[in-house]
């Protein structure tokens, strides 16, 4: 009677485990499916106004790869940020020029397969063997723009000044506020190549000195040091000249026909925003493909009317662009801001001129 009790009770028991396990299993099946599955996802780092966030799920949609977006405000904090993790925790990031030279100096990107990337024939040949990456080792052209001067026209009786720097720089020829860029380099850079007519001369003390004055001299007159804000700035009139880059302009523009755009007949600055995959990243067959969805002619066409980014595929630019991107005969005249000036000897400028 007691072996037939412990036999039942065995059989019932095995029957429970034997349930228990099957719903543990269907319960977990899910988790351990995604365990098996590809991590069919990329990280990446970028500007807040170069990726619309529609045109990102679209490409999720189409191949199921996920994109995670983070954002930084400054050159510097993405240096700083791929710098300490060595290129670890991106898979794709858009550093403008001078960045990507001190990147490839540090070993944080790695080497392109320039036979996954199909636009590669059609992009804009000016882009192409920039300083910073020769041989476009390690870098694609993205969008690009140049800096000049945001002008409220009604300020100026509806009409232009003199498009000069004189408009910023020179007391007797800026209005009672203008709306300066809040980077030390720059700030710096533009003082340089407004009081020497280069920024690419071998600095001495002499010339640190004469910038260092310039710039404590023109905060009496500056209005805001920003780039974010110039929109309230000209529209208010609090500052009607400001130091901007042309798609921002552009922007304001749209809305408002007394706000306009010009480049300094003494020249001026351009910055190539470029895509590049950090050293450490394991998922660069995902990230060609949204390199490649990226460059097809309806999704640059998007971003660039969206966000007033020049182009930088050649068949794919307009006539209006031209007010904004320079053909390439200016564009060949037009600076970079390169290292020239030790980081440090910027920082510490900079510092001392916030402090007055």
């Amino acid at each position: 009677m007691q072996s037939d009790y412990l036999w039942t009770f065995a059989v019932r028991t095995s029957m429970v485990t034997f349930w228990l396990g099957i719903l543990v299993l269907f319960l977990g099946s899910s988790h351990i499916m995604q365990l098996c599955r590809p991590n069919r996802s990329i990280n990446i780092f970028s500007w807040p106004m170069l990726l619309d966030v529609s045109f990102l799920e679209q490409f999720e949609r189409e191949t199921g790869i996920s994109i995670n977006v983070s954002y930084y405000e400054t050159n510097e904090e993405l240096f700083s940020k791929l710098r300490t993790t060595r290129g670890a925790g991106y898979d794709l990031v858009i550093p403008s020029d001078y960045v990507v030279e001190l990147m490839i100096k540090e070993g944080l990107l790695q080497k392109l397969d320039k036979s996954k990337i199909t636009c590669w024939p059609d992009l804009d040949p000016k882009l192409l063997g920039l300083y910073c990456d020769p041989g476009n080792t390690y870098t694609v052209p993205y969008f690009w723009a140049v800096y000049g001067l945001g002008i409220n026209k009604t300020y100026y009786n509806g009409k232009l000044p003199d498009a000069s720097w004189a408009l910023i720089f020179d007391k007797m020829k800026a209005p009672a506020a203008v709306g300066m860029l809040d980077a030390a380099r720059e700030a710096v850079l533009l003082a340089a190549f407004f009081l020497f007519g280069s920024s690419d001369i071998a600095m001495t003390q002499v010339h640190i000195q004469a910038i260092k004055k310039l710039l404590l001299d023109q905060k009496a007159w500056v209005g805001a040091y920003t780039e974010s804000n110039v929109e309230h700035l000209l529209l208010s009139k609090n500052c009607p000249v400001v130091v901007a880059m042309g798609p921002d302009i552009l922007r304001i523009k749209r809305s408002n026909e007394n706000i306009d755009f010009v480049v300094p007949k003494e020249g001026s600055f351009k910055v190539v925003d470029s895509l590049a995959i950090p050293a450490k990243s394991t998922k660069t067959d995902l990230v060609y493909q949204f390199i490649n969805y990226l460059f097809r002619p309806e999704v640059i066409v998007h971003h660039r009317s969206k966000f007033g980014m020049c182009c930088p595929i050649k068949k794919l630019q307009t006539q209006q662009e031209l007010l904004y991107c320079p053909d390439n005969e200016q564009f060949s005249k037009m600076k970079y801001f390169k290292t020239t000036i030790p980081e440090t000897l910027l920082n510490e400028i900079w510092i001392q001129l916030m402090a007055q």
